[in-house]
């Protein structure tokens, strides 16, 4: 009895190999920088603002402009957050500011969400480590059909 092999080319695993660990790496880095980076609360500094005014864009909405001071010098700006509810001209409120340009706020209350750049890394790192796995799976195994296919013959 003829037994028939089937030759399955693994492409060259040697690049899916590197393209699996370039892609683990770059998830792995992106992982550590979003656990370990500078989150912009950590660097914004805190301060108290005032409520002197209210922006209008062209769809109506609007937005406090707020009046704080950094140093010796007031600034003016506008949270933008857009809330169905404006503050009171007169109140104050407590916000953040970047101290490279101050003129950059957000409320006191921010926090960042990594939750997306954590499952983005993740993603990276399980693409990486499965194309990795596969690669040595399919090499092995042509390997082996050729090893058997040559045995075979020998026989």
């Amino acid at each position: 009895m003829q037994r028939y092999y089937k030759y399955e080319n693994p492409g060259n695993p040697f690049i899916n190999i590197i393209a699996g660990t370039l892609l683990t790496l770059l998830g792995a880095f992106l992982l550590v920088f979003t656990l370990f980076g500078e989150s912009l609360e950590d660097y914004y500094i805190n301060t108290t603002a005032t409520v002197i005014n209210y922006n209008y864009d062209d769809n109506n909405l609007n937005s406090e402009v707020l009046e704080y001071s950094v140093g010796d010098r007031l600034y003016e700006s506008s949270l933008n957050d857009y809330d169905d509810t404006l503050l009171e001209i007169g109140t104050e409120l407590s916000i953040m500011y970047n101290p490279d340009n101050p003129e950059d706020i957000l409320p006191s209350d921010y926090k960042s969400d990594d939750t997306s750049m954590y499952l983005f890394s993740l993603v990276f790192v399980i693409m990486g480590l499965l194309l990795i796995v596969t690669s040595i799976r399919r090499f092995k195994r042509s390997y082996k059909m050729l090893n058997d296919f040559a045995n075979n013959i020998n026989s």
